[in-house]
């Protein structure tokens, strides 16, 4: 795979490299084990390259359903689909070939790749990095939302929950009820 992937210039190119090849395999083969096995070679191929992991990951799942919409076999909803008309007595159309997907599928697929290239990017650029605690900002963000004298921690509730303090109050737990 490397060959394939080579030395990107940046994110979209990179991407592109990624994303195009996983589509295509989507096409034929099941999505999950794709991008089950092609986590570990982005996350290698990210640092390498000195690229943001957390840009990749998500378009390389969204690839694999891109390509995985355009034939029969790519996905199990087809399958499904497909078995549901073959049994069906009085079908709303015959049942599909192989690649009956293909001529609405691919162009759908292709604008899709070209979007996620340009537009993941700038999209996940912006969250915080993969160091950075957002509990903080969520913390201070619920503090300034329920106003002046409220101190929230989401430390706290996760102590109180480690020294038994939550049970009892709520709905949850075991035991109960009628």
């Amino acid at each position: 795979l490397r060959p394939l992937l080579g030395r990107p210039s940046g994110h979209v190119t990179a991407l592109l490299r990624l994303c195009f090849p996983v589509a295509v395999v989507s096409a034929f083969l099941n999505n999950t084990p794709i991008v089950a096995m092609l986590l570990p070679v982005s996350e290698t191929w990210a640092a390498r390259s000195n690229l943001s992991v957390k840009v990749l990951l998500m378009p390389l799942s969204f690839a694999s359903m891109l390509g995985g919409m355009c034939t029969l076999i790519g996905t199990s909803t087809n399958l499904v689909l497909n078995a549901q008309i073959k049994i069906d007595p009085s079908p709303p159309c015959k049942p599909f070939h192989l690649f009956a997907m293909t001529p609405a599928a691919l162009p759908t697929a292709l604008a899709g790749l070209a979007l996620l290239a340009l537009l993941a990017p700038a999209v996940l650029a912006r969250r915080a990095p993969l160091g950075s605690k957002p509990e903080a900002g969520r913390a201070s963000a619920t503090s300034a939302a329920l106003g002046k004298g409220y101190d929230v921690s989401l430390n706290d509730a996760a102590q109180a929950a480690a020294q038994g303090l939550g049970k009892g109050s709520g709905g949850g737990g075991g035991g109960g009820g009628g």
